[in-house]
């Protein structure tokens, strides 16, 4: 749910009226796939009892506002000038499961515009791996999909005056200052070990200090999941090395 402009706006998961929109926050009009003629009932906003859906049957998540446009996110993005008339601006083609589950204006000196976060698929190697989802827009309009930085799916997203944060399954945070490049704290994703020295490969070490506690998910080579480990160097922008102690 969001307030802004002078309305009330609420996403769900119901497929058949995924939006509702109310001036006062107590009567809500809803949105379904199909448009109810315009009528002079009390409650309704503009005259209206719901909205124009051009997606019949959606499932949504989350929306926000910015640079005078609505956009709701879930199984596909939609727009809106005016919380009326709803249209899907961008959506998945790659046929395996994702899903946006938050969205959020942004307004920092270097990006202005929407990001949204999400769960998704992708197949490696024959075998499905889930995966997070950024995308990312200026107008609301015209949606980039950013390359997959988490093996791990996005729950929400915010920014403050100077950075964003998306956060996801397992206490995944990943942030950014434009919305393009984002570093994940103390979160990478695992490539390879050294059993003889202990100096693990990752995707990148930003984030990571001498110090820093170490967890991993799966048991794989030298390194148990049951175990906590202490980076005691950082190697390269690549590579740490753990020890137990």
């Amino acid at each position: 749910i969001i307030y802004a402009n002078g309305l009330f706006v609420i996403v769900c998961e119901s497929a058949t009226t995924p939006i509702y929109t109310s001036t006062n926050g107590i009567v809500f009009t809803t949105a379904g796939g199909a448009f109810t003629p315009y009528d002079a009932i009390p409650y309704s906003i503009n005259n209206y009892d719901s909205t124009l859906l051009s997606v019949e049957s959606t499932s949504l998540s989350s929306v926000a506002y910015g640079g005078n446009v609505w956009i709701a996110v879930g199984e596909n993005i939609v727009l809106s000038t005016d919380t009326f008339s709803w249209a899907q601006v961008d959506s998945f083609t790659n046929g395996l499961v994702n899903n946006l589950n938050g969205v959020t204006y942004v307004n920092i000196a270097s990006y202005v515009g929407f990001v949204s976060v999400g769960n998704g698929q992708e197949i490696i190697s024959g075998t499905t791996q889930g995966t997070s989802v950024i995308k990312i827009s200026y107008d609301g309009y015209v949606w980039t999909t950013l390359p997959v930085v988490s093996y791990k799916g996005f729950n929400g997203v915010t920014s403050s005056s100077s950075m964003i944060v998306a956060v996801g399954d397992d206490g995944v945070i990943y942030t950014s200052l434009n919305g393009s490049n984002w570093s994940g704290l103390n979160e990478s994703n695992i490539i390879s070990v050294n059993a003889s020295t202990n100096v693990v490969n990752i995707g990148s070490t930003t984030g990571f200090q001498v110090g820093d506690t170490v967890r991993f998910t799966q048991s794989f080579n030298v390194i148990s999941s049951g175990t906590t480990y202490y980076v005691v160097d950082v190697t390269s922008s690549t590579q740490i090395k753990v020890s137990t102690t």
